[in-house]
């Protein structure tokens, strides 16, 4: 095994106030066959037991920072990789899990191609009881070059979550960029697919991610007045409004369709790719308007008006219209089999409860 200070993989847990889930996650890392890692915990100046929890496992492979003041995430993701041993590098939010044999599955294959700028594999979304919402089924695996990978990510949308990264190709490529809010990773990992020859595919289920009503971003996807003091939280900023107007969801998916875009003339991506994303954000315009309207959010209602004029006046006005009956449509048709699964959840999560 390597050196605690030499380690091949760096796995890192930025942290704000994750007394809730961290042990469980911390715990998903330790059960790793793949050994030659450190695990990072980055806190953000947790006010909550999260240092406690943290501070209670004894394995030397872990270490703990923990900051004096709430730099926000962006910034506390930014440290993660300033402070990380490895050559290679994963974020892994508190709420979420590695399943037991992720490292095993994503670190060989980059250490075999040095040429590849990072590895992920399919990512389950589970319950704040940890139960099964939904698994991506994808018949791709193995290496992709960087046109197959751009058009994986357009049809799948977003499929990279919690991705094994190769330390040199993050900093070179500039990092994180804040404007792009919750999709900060997307843009960084289209960089690198760019300017890597490849990346790598695992074949299996490497990742869980927790979807509850305390994670970023489910609070983002339904901005108001009311938790608009949670969303400041997470950033570690306190101007409230600016967060509403600036980093609710689909702003942000907008900013990064555009990133598609400018790409697009770059690196001589296909059109088909930024079409297939600007339906993507389309879909997600009117699936928050229509909750926001059953919600009667006014402060998600104007909000979403406001990304519907954005998108009209930033793409070809025609293409969008055409864009938006065709998905309102496809939404409609969709409508029964939705409310079904949003049924269902609820009665599974209260029966989950129950129990426990």
């Amino acid at each position: 095994m390597h050196d605690i200070k030499k380690p091949v993989v760096s796995v890192c847990i930025p942290v704000f106030n994750g007394a809730a889930f961290i042990h469980e996650c911390i715990q998903s890392v330790l059960n790793q066959s793949f050994e030659e890692f450190e695990l990072l915990i980055v806190d953000n100046a947790s006010t909550d037991s999260t240092i406690d929890i943290c501070s209670a496992f004894s394995d030397k492979r872990i270490r703990i920072h923990r900051g004096v003041s709430n730099i926000g995430a962006h910034a506390n993701f930014k440290k993660c990789f300033e402070m990380a041993y490895g050559e290679l590098v994963m974020l892994l939010p508190c709420d979420d899990l590695l399943e037991r044999g992720s490292l095993a599955a994503l670190a060989p294959p980059l250490l075999a191609n040095p040429y590849a700028g990072l590895a992920f594999g399919r990512t389950k979304v589970i319950d704040i009881a940890g139960e099964t919402l939904s698994e991506p089924l994808f018949a791709e695996s193995g290496f992709l070059n960087p046109e197959q990978a751009l058009c994986f990510i357009a049809d799948k949308f977003n499929p990279i979550q919690h991705s094994l990264v190769r330390k040199k190709y993050y900093f070179e490529q500039g990092g994180f960029q804040k404007k792009y809010g919750c999709f900060f990773e997307l843009p960084l990992w289209i960089r690198i697919t760019c300017s890597s020859k490849a990346i790598y595919l695992a074949p299996m289920l490497t990742t869980c991610i927790r979807t509850h009503p305390a994670q970023g971003q489910s609070i983002m996807r339904n901005m108001n007045s009311n938790n608009l003091a949670s969303v400041a939280s997470h950033f570690g900023n306190r101007s409230l409004k600016q967060h509403q107007y600036r980093s609710s969801y689909n702003i942000c998916f907008l900013r990064s369709v555009k990133f598609w875009e400018q790409l697009d003339a770059k690196y001589g991506m296909s059109d088909e790719n930024v079409k297939k994303m600007l339906s993507k954000l389309v879909r997600s315009n009117i699936d928050h308007l229509l909750k926001a309207l059953i919600r009667i959010n006014f402060d998600q209602i104007s909000l979403e008006l406001i990304v519907f004029g954005r998108i009209n006046t930033q793409f070809e006005q025609k293409s969008v219209l055409w864009t938006y009956a065709k998905e309102f449509l496809l939404l409609l048709s969709n409508l029964p089999v939705r409310m079904g699964l949003m049924v269902f959840r609820v009665f599974n999560r209260k029966s989950n409860l129950q129990k426990n």
